[in-house]
């Protein structure tokens, strides 16, 4: 057979390194960062099949998250729209779930090489590029921490401000994950732990803001990422690429965490076969680029649509009053973006 290489131990990268090693598959996966870590992320699975999971075998890894059901939406400080899931979401921090896959792929037998750059230059061997975005300049900042759980209605909050939003969902250990997307505001320069409040404040989130303030944050879950790219990768054929690095859906959705999984369910077959040379490595790409382009395209081609809707303040107003007024399709968007 012949042995694999996988570069970036996200969701991707690493469901896929243990649905290659069920196959027996040798597989050698490099992560620049180690494990636990903390990273920006909605940190709940929206729209996931179980079946995917089971395919991948990571069902495990996520049996005991929370079941998020009803959704609440805010401008501001003020409550616009109410719904419920058509199917439950699975609240889990990164945190936790990175480091159980982590393990189950070593479990394995894989060979997981952690605070390892991978460098391309000179590499001629076939690459599964699984490390997210390429970084590109950019006007925005994603950031994220955890609390102690304070009391919020429904269980997936979002909330709407100038310039900028923000989620809070619950996570294990009776805390909240808070993330949000942020318009760069040079003028904000605070300490580490007051960075997201200062945010929260500027966007007009006072009443989050406050409720964060006044819980108990763990700083060691602070995090933030920039450069974000929304872009496709560049790719040659003698690479790969899957999840984030393939296609990056805007972060309002909650389907990212989702999409990662369906990425590397897509990809393990025509890995396998090429694994056991039955199929080309440029045959191999071709086909896994078809099935994530004819899966992904048209929730992206929909979400990215509908992202300008929660951050443009004239597009805001116009989806604040059809909220109110219940003329948001909540449910057939939900479905096309998904």
């Amino acid at each position: 057979m012949i042995p694999l290489t996988i570069i970036g131990g996200g969701l991707a990268g690493l469901s896929l390194g243990i649905a290659l090693r069920n196959r027996n598959v040798n597989v050698d996966l490099f992560e620049a960062d180690d494990f636990p870590r903390h990273r920006v992320c909605g940190e709940f699975i929206s729209g996931i099949q179980s079946d995917t999971l089971k395919s991948l075998g990571v069902d495990e890894c996520i049996n005991d998250s929370h079941y998020l059901n009803k959704t609440v939406w805010y401008y501001k400080n003020e409550k616009v729209l109410k719904a419920n899931l058509p199917y439950p979401a699975l609240g889990i921090s990164r945190y936790l779930l990175d480091e159980r896959l982590a393990n189950t792929f070593t479990d394995l037998g894989g060979n997981l090489h952690t605070k390892h750059r991978f460098k391309n230059k000179d590499q001629k061997k076939p690459l599964i590029w699984a490390s997210g975005r390429q970084a590109k300049s950019s006007s925005w900042i994603g950031l994220k921490l955890h609390c102690k759980a304070f009391p919020i209605e429904g269980d997936l909050n979002l909330h709407i401000g100038e310039n900028g939003y923000a989620g809070a969902s619950p996570v294990e250990n009776n805390k909240l994950n808070i993330c949000g997307l942020f318009k760069i505001r040079p003028a904000i320069n605070v300490k580490k732990e007051n960075i997201f409040i200062e945010y929260l404040k500027a966007c007009g989130i006072e009443s989050l803001a406050k409720k964060v303030s006044d819980s108990e944050i763990d700083t060691n879950s602070i995090t933030s990422v920039a450069a974000l790219n929304y872009k496709k990768s560049a790719h040659d054929n003698m690479t790969l690429n899957i999840g984030d690095r393939f296609s990056l859906i805007p972060p309002f959705t909650g389907n990212g965490m989702s999409m990662a999984f369906e990425a590397a369910s897509l990809a393990v077959d025509p890995l396998n076969q090429y694994s056991n040379k039955e199929l080309s490595w440029q045959n191999t790409i071709k086909l896994i680029n078809e099935k994530q382009k004819n899966m992904f395209q048209n929730r992206l081609r929909v979400a990215n649509f509908i992202h300008p809707w929660i951050y443009q303040p004239q597009l805001q107003k116009i989806l604040v009053t059809l909220s109110k007024f219940n003329m948001v399709p909540f449910k057939s968007l939900f479905h096309l973006m998904h």
